[in-house]
């Protein structure tokens, strides 16, 4: 397989994982290998989520006031990923916020029940989410918004990178984990960084810098109960890493 067919069966592949966009190749079997080193283009990804999710936004507040427009535009982004993150984000916080041992968290992880941490973890993220948004400063909101998903991405390939896979019986993130390594992680970045420059020049540069760093501190926090990451895990500090930066954006514009 050439270079250049490696890296587009990649991308198509982090498409159809992260997003619910309807590629042909569903039915393509991949590698565990190839499947892991694609988590190098979840950035790109969280690039074609946030030109949906921006454009709806953009949509919405020209005939309803910032608030419901807020709720559809978080809508139509859970919508396009499937709450896949969300799900992760729920699972994390039953575990960890459990008070059990680290085979317990891990099993109160696996369930596919949401307990009333999880539920309570997603409901806050959501509501913090909604009032960033109608909030969020109309100054270059639009390209602001298309970066938002990209930086949540970032947080899954550092975090698959940079930490071992928690659980011993494998589980859906160990062939991210088994097989995304610093490249892929550079890789990752460095894409991050290429969207920042092209859609904010160097306000972009530093809301993604600043960004990295709130990643590093999520996953720090979210792995010292188990040792490692999950799919879960990975998921979580995807959603925790965009609601901080929503926050890190106002900020950004109040001050600038």
């Amino acid at each position: 397989m050439s270079l250049l067919r490696r890296h587009a069966v990649r991308l198509g592949a982090a498409i159809r994982f992260f997003t619910r966009i309807p590629l042909p190749g569903a039915g393509t079997m991949l590698s565990d290998e190839e499947f892991g080193k694609s988590l190098a283009w979840a950035p790109l990804t969280g690039l074609l989520i946030g030109l949906w999710t921006a454009g709806l936004d953009f949509c919405f507040r020209f005939v309803l006031p910032p608030a419901p427009a807020a709720v559809l535009t978080l809508l139509a982004y859970a919508a396009i990923t499937g709450g896949l993150h969300l799900d992760g984000l729920g699972d994390t916080f039953d575990g960890l916020l459990s008070g059990r041992s680290r085979e317990r968290m891990l099993a109160i992880m696996k369930d596919s029940r949401v307990g009333s941490f999880g539920m309570l973890a997603v409901v806050f993220l959501l509501m913090l989410d909604a009032a960033c948004l109608s909030a969020f400063p109309p100054d270059r909101r639009f390209a602001a918004l298309c970066l938002w998903p990209v930086l949540g991405r970032l947080a899954s390939v550092a975090g698959a990178a940079l930490y071992p896979y928690a659980r011993p019986e494998g589980g859906m993130g160990k062939s991210f984990v088994d097989h995304c390594g610093m490249p892929e992680f550079i890789a990752g970045l460095g894409l991050a960084f290429a969207c920042a420059w092209f859609l904010l020049g160097t306000g972009g540069l530093v809301w993604t810098g600043i960004a990295a760093l709130l990643v590093l501190l999520a996953l720090w926090r979210l792995t010292r109960p188990l040792g490692g990451v999950t799919g879960d895990i990975l998921g979580a500090a995807c959603e925790l890493t965009q609601a901080m930066a929503l926050v890190v954006w106002i900020l950004l514009a109040n001050w600038t």
